[in-house]
């Protein structure tokens, strides 16, 4: 065993990747060497994983004990194809990297079945062997206004499995004549890179997949090399590589519906999160998707993906997992896709071991084959639709569409560039919201069933402000102009009339604006202006007129009319059955002892002596403000006037420190606050370090802040009412060339000819540093 270790010491210095088994004697030791070394597996106890040199040599350093095992890549000789037509491949054989890129790139003018197949080359690689990131891209030559589908494989170079399933997936769809392949082909938008880490897979030389190693040509592990939304940029401290910003520019233009990821070495349906251990707001959806597949995988193999229990966190898989909970990694591909590509990319886990004997390749199909098929499928499922300008009849691009009190992570999407979305969702009852500057929010709900799709065409209505009113309910005790209605759910029924006098119930035209309830009342939209009822004091105190369009609502029996008094100036002498109370409980008459409360039933306004969809009346306050705060350093201004001790307190022991620019500081020590900040100001930008995620909500007076920009770095908070790009925010504002505005997340702005050089949202409430290279201080206003 010494002289097989010393001989594996060797190789695998030579490889410059290790690949060893070590035990731990704690599970939770599993989080801390995922932050060192790739974890690649374990059963809470024995953990399986991968390290270039500098990282084994910290384990070494940190007293782990690894034991080195043979590389999977080199346990038999794989068999490669010996060449020819690609119409005789049968698949049973690796490529060279040259029959790779061969067939590639002889795809596009192969096509036999009227596909239009496009040939993708991401980039050639700055390595010392120029090998190239190549896909295709697969539809019916009419790819606008479809869901978009990414499938890729072999980022981990020894995986290869997956590879030889996206190439023949691509020669499926270029060749066959299937009614169902037709089908996706007409309604999907399909892209397939089978291997995105060349360099890994042909590290034993271009003609052979033995040796191939999991880290790429610079030795980083790609899986790990991704922008992690729980752990900000190169959470590997590692540069993004070449394969990774390619990706990622990849996903940012095409905004993928859904995707899949192919990897080997288990048999699982992996979905996010890998880092962190909280549910993604559509898990009931991934564990819908993934079982599917799993189930149809198993009708061809029963014991395919058959899973397994772990006994560390009793958790029995059955061929689909949570990343996490199966053991945590950060910087993963399908975490990143999920949280910053709008993408519901899942990890396919497809062969126990990573580089199986090429005669197995066909069943790995087999077992595959139609599972794959109905997850290209699931892309069309959920709820689509079309949004468009109620003015100009246009489709507009760039609309936020998300669930209401679903989506949180970024799990949000956003309309294509013909104004279309996708939004793959689990059976049940939504409100989806679409948001976007410059138009009123609306509110659609949606009832769907799993497998159903439902279409949508959605109408924006243009508005000068899309900044979101605050109504709470409320007793008047004053004369004025008020909102008066129904809240049926999350519509406000407001009452109007057809200007005639009744002598039955008050017939309406119901004027129904979407809401969205808060802690405090609801939202909303300030485009769609509620009518308001005019209240006048009549009589003994309490005593109320409610006038509408120069007429009086009035009450005889149990009838209500719109009614204008006998004389001239519009009030009669008996004004009896005019004069209505209003107490908590709605609006009332009195006759004796028995209320008479307006009510809303049918499509009309009545009069019932129970308190039952009463009427009631409503005033615009100020609307409360959540505030998230992350377990980390956060960016963060107050929007409404509070005090340091308010902050405090909200913050509940969850802070250990809030900083300013001016070095004020306020530690909290697990007993109490100290420091010398007095005082938080509206405007200026605070970091706070917490120790726990920590969400409150702020009510008060909305503020308008000026700020002092000095000449070099200047921190300060945004508090407009409403989120806007810095050219809109900073209207009135002149930059110097070369000013730069930096958001927490290291997004970057700059001020050059003339313009900002990026489309740089303000979000109210969010901290930024401003790069002022102007001489002299200079002033800017949010309102």
């Amino acid at each position: 065993m010494a002289q097989s270790q010393r001989e594996l010491q060797q190789l695998m210095r030579n490889r410059g990747e290790y690949y060893f088994t070590l035990s731990v004697d704690d599970p939770t030791q599993i989080q801390e060497l995922s932050r060192i070394c790739s974890v690649d597996g374990t059963d809470g106890r024995n953990v399986v994983a991968y390290a270039n040199q500098q990282e084994y040599d910290k384990l070494i350093a940190l007293g782990f004990q690894p034991e080195l095992q043979t590389p999977p890549s080199l346990r038999e000789e794989a068999k490669m194809w010996e060449g020819g037509d690609r119409v005789t491949y049968e698949w049973n054989s690796y490529l060279t990297y040259g029959q790779f890129v061969s067939m590639m790139e002889g795809f596009p003018t192969s096509v036999t079945n009227g596909a239009n197949c496009t040939f993708l080359d991401l980039g050639t690689l700055s390595t010392s062997n120029h090998r190239r990131i190549l896909g295709v891209r697969i539809n019916n030559g009419q790819p606008n206004g479809k869901p978009k589908f990414l499938y890729t494989s072999t980022m981990h170079g020894d995986e290869v499995t997956g590879m030889i399933l996206m190439l023949r997936l691509i020669n499926e769809f270029c060749t066959s004549t299937d009614t169902r392949i037709q089908n996706i082909l007409n309604n999907v938008d399909l892209f397939i890179f089978p291997c995105t880490n060349p360099d890994g897979t042909y590290y034993g030389g271009n003609n052979t997949v033995n040796g191939a190693r999991r880290y790429n040509g610079n030795g980083v592990d790609l899986n790990r090399n991704y922008k992690d939304y729980f752990n900000g940029d190169h959470p590997d401290n590692k540069s993004y590589q070449e394969e990774t910003q390619w990706t990622m520019a990849l996903a940012d233009e095409n905004l993928f519906t859904m995707g899949a990821n192919y990897h080997g070495g288990a048999e699982v349906m992996n979905y996010c999160w890998d880092w962190v251990f909280e549910s993604h707001p559509d898990v009931d959806w991934w564990e819908y998707v993934c079982s599917e597949y799993v189930q149809l995988a198993r009708q061809v193999n029963s014991s395919y993906m058959g899973g397994y229990y772990q006994s560390y966190n009793n958790y029995d898989y059955d061929g689909v997992t949570n990343g996490a909970t199966w053991y945590s990694i950060t910087g993963s591909r399908q975490d990143y896709m999920n949280a910053f590509g709008q993408c519901r990319e899942i990890t396919v886990e497809c062969s126990s071991t990573k580089t199986p004997n090429a005669s197995e390749l066909p069943s790995f199909w087999n077992y595959n084959h139609n599972a794959m098929l109905t997850l290209m499928e699931q892309a069309c499922k959920g709820v689509h639709g079309v949004v468009y300008d109620a003015q100009t009849e246009q489709t507009i691009q760039g609309v936020t569409v998300s669930v209401l009190n679903h989506d949180i992570h970024n799990s949000h999407v956003t309309t294509h560039s013909v104004g279309d979305f996708h939004r793959p969702i689990k059976g049940g009852t939504y409100t989806f919201v679409f948001d976007k500057e410059g138009y009123e929010r609306k509110f659609v709900d949606v009832t769907i069933a799993d497998g159903q799709r439902i279409d949508l065409t959605v109408n924006l209505i243009p508005s000068s402000s899309t900044r979101m009113e605050c109504f709470t309910q409320f007793t008047p005790n004053v004369a004025g102009a008020y909102l008066m209605g129904y809240l049926n759910d999350s519509t406000l029924i407001m009452p109007t009339h057809n200007n005639t006098n009744t002598n039955t119930s008050v017939s309406v035209t119901n004027a129904s604006y979407s809401v969205a309830p808060t802690e405090e009342g609801f939202t909303l939209s300030v485009g769609s202006e509620p009518l308001r009822i005019d209240l006048s004091a009549s009589g003994n105190a309490g005593q109320y007129l409610i006038c509408y369009k120069g007429r009086l609502l009035s009450r005889s029996s149990s009838s209500l009319a719109w009614a204008k008094p006998g004389n001239s100036s519009g009030y009669g002498v008996n004004l009896s059955s005019y004069r209505w109370y209003v107490n908590d409980q709605g609006i009332y008459q009195q006759s004796g002892s028995t209320k008479y409360y307006l009510c809303y039933s049918n499509g009309t306004f009545k009069t019932s002596i129970t308190n039952q969809n009463n009427v009631h009346f409503y005033q615009e306050g100020n609307c409360p403000t959540t505030v998230a705060l992350d377990a980390e350093w956060n960016w963060w201004t107050p929007t409404v006037e509070m005090t340091l001790g308010e902050l405090e307190t909200l913050l509940a022991g969850n802070a250990i420190l809030i900083n300013s620019q001016d070095e004020g500081f306020a530690r909290y020590d697990g007993q109490g606050w100290s420091g010398t900040l007095t005082e938080i100001e509206p405007g200026k930008m605070y970091r706070i370090l917490t120790t726990a995620a920590t969400e409150f909500t702020l009510s008060g007076e909305e503020v308008t802040s000026t700020i002092t920009f000095l000449p070099g770095y200047n921190w300060f908070g945004y508090t407009g009412s409403q989120s806007k790009s810095v050219a809109t925010a900073f209207g009135d504002f002149t930059p110097t060339e070369g000013d730069t505005i930096t958001a927490e997340d290291g997004t970057t702005a700059t001020f050059t000819n003339g313009s900002w050089n990026d489309n740089f949202i303000l979000v109210p409430g969010h901290g930024y540093v401003y790069h002022s290279n102007a001489q002299e201080s200079r002033n800017v206003t949010f309102e």
